[in-house]
This record gives structure tokens, sequence and C-alpha cells, in this order.
């Protein structure tokens, strides 16, 4: 994906949402969001159902029929990738 990005234009802007800060973008306008287990009390986790909620209260332009939205399946799901992709 490293490679990916460096086809975004630098006038658009990232939002990246990752388990673990693995990408590392060059473009000017990114937001890096990144998941969080919970501390010793059990509190203060942060899933990736938190960020992604959060991204989109950030308004970006999700096309329904065009670009704009890159997603990376997991590793543990890629017997489902096909499947997933033909809905």
């Amino acid at each position: 994906l490293n490679a990916l990005t460096g086809f975004i234009d630098e006038e658009e802007r990232v939002i990246t949402c990752e388990d673990a800060a693995e990408l590392q973008l060059q473009q000017p306008h990114v937001v890096r969001l990144e998941t969080r287990p919970p501390n010793l009390e059990g509190e203060g986790a942060i899933t990736m159902r938190d960020l992604v909620k959060n991204c989109l209260r950030m308004r970006p332009r999700l096309p329904s029929s065009a670009g704009g939205f890159q997603g990376a399946p997991r590793e543990a799901a890629a017997a489902e990738v096909p499947r997933r992709l033909r809905r």
C-alpha cells in the first residue's frame, strides 16, 4: 500500500485507520488514526469501529460508484476476499 499512495494527488485529504501504524504517507493532508488496547483497568480501548465512525464525521469523500476509498483485507480473511468483492 505504501507504493500505491504515491499515486494519490497531493490535494487530496487522506485518512488512515490502522491497528499498527505502518503506512508512511508523504502527502501534506494526512490524518493518521490508530487503534489502542484497553489499559490495565480495562478502559480506554479504541477499536477499528471507533476509528471508522470518527472518519465518517471528518466528511471524507466516499462516492459509491467511483474511486476515493482504499481498503486492504486482513490476512485472516484472504479466502473471503473474492466473495466480498462480488457483493
